[in-house]
């Protein structure tokens, strides 16, 4: 499914999926390979924003490898960071079911990154008996 994201969130998930994709849980073929593509996509689709942010860090930073509110160019950091973070791009995300993800034994706290854009609630038809 594609979808519009901001930079921020692709980065976001990027960084979730690759968490997932480092845990020790069993999956459907499906979902894995799922799991992978989504993993392709974002990384693919966050490089851009990770190399800008990296070159605004050398180029405000204090030892040109960090930057914080105390720093003295965090003002000029923080508003050219502001306009990428606002930059939108379309991804071609594929969904995947939160219920197996959570019945998987992903932690909550990963779910929570990743609901909304890439987990899906399924909605089971109920059974029909006559």
């Amino acid at each position: 499914m594609k979808k519009e994201l901001t930079l921020v969130r692709i980065d976001e998930l990027a960084n979730a999926i690759d968490n997932l994709v480092n845990m020790d849980i069993s999956l459907s073929g499906v979902d894995t390979i799922n799991i992978f593509k989504d993993q392709s996509v974002l990384t693919k689709a966050s490089e851009p924003f990770r190399k800008t942010r990296d070159k605004l860090i050398e180029k405000y930073g204090d030892d040109n490898q960090s930057i914080n509110p105390s720093s003295k160019n965090w003002d000029i950091f923080a508003k050219e960071m502001n306009k990428i973070l606002e930059q939108t791009e379309t991804v071609d995300i594929q969904e995947i079911s939160l219920t197996r993800i959570a019945e998987a034994g992903v932690p909550l706290k990963l779910i929570n990154v990743l609901k909304g854009d890439i987990l899906t609630m399924e909605i089971e038809s109920p059974e029909v008996t006559e």
